[in-house]
């Protein structure tokens, strides 16, 4: 423990040499990965961190795991509806997926009914069927979506996903439901509906995992519009930017980001339960903005009671902590930011917190912009809306927010978003056209005259950029 508490401690000091030396063109020593409590022997960090061999997930322990996973949600499921599920979300991340040696790909191929079969080698080659007998419950239907760190990092464990979906959906009369059967006719009958050849419907009825179109991007592409609460009013906005961002189809076989349109939401519809697996020691469900993406497009995943502890923790010091002192001190704009983000979840009605709460935050944030300045993160500078809403709230009659502190929020806002004077004068040089005609035959250019030629080009093209600048700036408030 003493060894494992003195790596934690030398990591920060290790990343930074690791980084200078990594620049340097040094040699990084490697290391295993993973959470560092969980593996002790990725501490120092600053290494060269490598991962797992895909080919040999999910682990033994992992598929140990994941049957645990898949069995508490189908347990609370039942207490909750008094039925099974008949389709469950699940989204794969890349990291989840070395941090866990594959839990959730276990979790996902045991709720459909299916076990991993290995080589003597330890190698997942193939998938198995798990008799209906010895599963004892219905066969739970799956829609997958892949990041991009997981499709790259784990190719064939995305075909071992299909495999298992299209030898399931052929299973017939079992004592218990076949959902992933039940649903790839369904979802046959609908795309014929939609336009699509029998042929055609019948082999794309049976695909679960999707990702980004055309296997080019790592995210959704949705985050930044999320973020930007100004910028959309309906949820459905969202999702129509989701859906045409990843229905890419994988499944091996030249199907690899495939666009089929129509064919994710088909595949989506009716899932009844939505699955974002993460397990780390070191944060949180609100330390990471992919996880807030999720209180628009899934407000029931980051319920009230998330949102109200983040505030007795951070704004309210509910630990003693001193943290607005702490936050004052070292990264004002930061609080600024969180106190933002709160109060535009309320605007858009995603927390409904009491009034005395509201008034708080709204307080909290002029009084921080009013000291230090506008951090202008998007939501504190670039949102007019929460703009508008946070000052009906400090304007309210009995707000006790005094006059010279709303006064200062007001100006230091209108500081941030206007220019108090001109950019400095540059002058540069006027550039005449000349037209050059070059023979047929001409003479190769010499090494150290292309190299003069591209820095002339670079300087005088930089030159005119600056006097480009030189012209008073305007900015929209």
């Amino acid at each position: 423990a003493a060894e494992h508490a003195a790596a934690l401690q030398a990591s920060p000091q290790a990343e930074l040499d690791g980084v200078v030396n990594a620049l340097a063109g040094g040699y990084l020593a490697p290391s295993s990965g993973s959470d560092v409590l969980r593996n002790p022997s990725a501490a120092p960090t600053g290494r060269n961190l490598y991962s797992i061999s895909a080919e040999q997930t999910p682990s033994e322990e992992a598929w140990r795991v994941g049957q645990q996973m898949a069995r508490a949600i189908l347990a609370q499921h039942v207490v909750q509806e008094g039925r099974y599920p008949r389709r469950v979300a699940v989204t794969l991340w890349g990291g989840e997926f070395i941090r866990t040696r594959g839990a959730t790909l276990a979790q996902i191929l045991y709720l459909m009914g299916a076990r991993p079969q290995r080589d003597a080698r330890g190698t997942v080659y193939d998938v198995e069927i798990i008799p209906a007998e010895e599963l004892g419950r219905p066969r739970i239907d799956v829609v997958v979506q892949t990041s991009g760190q997981f499709r790259d990092a784990a190719a064939s464990r995305v075909r071992l996903i299909d495999q298992a979906v299209q030898r399931i959906a052929d299973q017939q009369d079992e004592p218990y439901p076949n959902f992933v059967r039940e649903n790839t006719q369904q979802a046959e009958e609908d795309l014929k509906q939609q336009g699509y050849a029998p042929r055609d419907a019948r082999q794309w009825a049976t695909a679960r995992v999707f990702g980004a179109t055309g296997n080019a991007s790592y995210g959704t592409g949705i985050m930044g519009l999320v973020e930007r609460g100004d910028t959309w009013e309906s949820e459905a906005e969202i999702a129509e930017r989701y859906l045409a961002n990843m229905s890419g189809v994988y499944r091996g076989d030249g199907v690899w980001g495939t666009p089929a349109p129509g064919l994710f939401q088909t595949q989506l519809a009716g899932a009844e339960i939505v699955v974002q697996p993460r397990s780390s020691n070191t944060w949180g469900p609100l330390s990471l903005d992919h996880v807030y993406g999720w209180n628009v497009m899934q407000p029931a995943v980051i319920g009230d009671a998330m949102w109200e502890e983040t505030f007795q923790v951070y704004i309210e010091d509910k630990h003693g902590l001193d943290l607005q002192a702490y936050f004052e001190e070292v990264h004002p704009a930061a609080l600024q930011d969180m106190t933002a983000i709160m109060l535009e979840t309320i605007r858009k009605g995603l927390w409904e917190p009491s009034p005395a709460t509201v008034q708080r935050l709204a307080e909290l944030h002029a009084e921080l912009v009013a000291r230090h300045g506008a951090g202008c993160s998007y939501e504190t500078c670039g949102n007019r809306s929460l703009h508008e809403f946070l000052t009906g709230v400090l304007e309210v009659p009995g707000a006790e927010l005094v006059g010279e502190v709303l006064e200062g929020y007001q100006s230091q806002l209108a500081a941030a978003l206007t220019s108090a004077r001109p950019l400095p004068e540059v002058t540069g040089m006027e550039l005449e056209e000349r037209r050059d005609t070059w023979e047929t035959a001409a003479a190769p250019v010499q090494p150290l005259a292309t190299a003069l030629l591209a820095a002339w080009i670079v300087a005088a093209t930089a030159l005119i950029v600056l006097a480009g600048l030189a012209r008073p700036a305007k900015f929209a408030v």
